[in-house]
């Protein structure tokens, strides 16, 4: 068990508002199920990990936690208030989505690009604030490095960082409540060291206040880091708790359909082995 994700859990417990629910959502696409009574109850100060194989419904689910996408059963509310019935600023204030894939190919210098995340905050903030939130959400997001550089011809690791902060900025001091960041795969395109910055990053904020929900593919990432871990398979959803119950070798190996075992190694990490 991770400490510090133990503490964060502990001062979170008595937090009543911010929460983000999921009753009995459900969706379809014609004839397809792509997710199947989903029921959840996520707490600001806790970092949250989607995972399951490939194509087990984590982008959507995202996409409906977030509002973007309207289930077709069931609702989504923040703060006990369906998602549909917020005002889109108000709702941008709260909550920002980091997609798995964000194109952008105008010329844009990096910093220009994380300005676009305090569009929400247009004639609410003056210039000298969102300046400062920009700067500090850059240097949260390791990308600091790339002021005056354009955006295009950065690498992809290096856009991905840039995002990051565009959507930290987008949540930065969210005046209104508690403030939830969706993240689909931050860690794809980053190497190892920044895959741990990033982790350590996301679990910092939790324990700052925020709600922070991540989909992932790297099951010892999440074992390592999340507080809580939805596991998903063909829409459904598994199970739902702490990693060292979710992430069981069986349940494991159940849902990816391939034999595993879990080794610890000396310093506290979990690994999946197949065979």
């Amino acid at each position: 068990m991770n400490p510090v994700a133990s503490i964060c859990r502990a001062a979170s417990a008595s937090a009543v508002s911010g929460w983000l629910q999921a009753e009995a959502v459900a969706l379809r696409r014609g004839h397809r199920v792509v997710l199947q009574d989903i029921r959840l109850t996520l707490r600001p100060g806790q970092l949250t990990v989607l995972t399951g194989p490939n194509g087990a419904g984590k982008s959507s689910l995202l996409g409906v936690l977030a509002g973007l996408i309207e289930p077709t059963e069931g609702q989504v509310s923040l703060d006990g208030m369906a998602l549909p019935d917020w005002l889109p600023v108000q709702l941008a204030r709260r909550r920002a989505l980091l997609n798995q894939h964000s194109r952008m190919e105008f010329a844009f210098h990096a910093e220009q690009v994380v300005m676009l995340g305090r569009s929400p905050y247009r004639g609410r903030d003056d210039a000298s604030r969102n300046r400062q939130i920009v700067e500090r959400a850059m240097q949260a997001a390791q990308a600091e490095t790339f002021v005056g550089r354009l955006y295009p011809e950065l690498s992809g690791g290096e856009q991905k960082r840039v995002q990051l902060a565009r959507v930290l900025a987008q949540i930065w001091g969210a005046p209104e409540g508690p403030a939830w960041l969706l993240l689909d795969e931050p860690e794809a395109a980053l190497d190892i060291a920044h895959q741990h910055a990033l982790m350590r990053r996301l679990q910092a904020l939790a324990c700052q206040g925020y709600g922070v929900i991540a989909a992932i593919h790297d099951l010892s990432l999440a074992a390592r880091y999340a507080d809580q871990v939805v596991l998903l398979q063909q829409g459904r959803q598994v199970a739902a708790g702490h990693p060292d119950e979710v992430l069981s070798a069986a349940q494991v190996s159940a849902v990816y359909g391939i034999a595993t075992r879990r080794v610890a190694t000396p310093d506290g990490w979990m690994l999946w082995v197949g065979g």
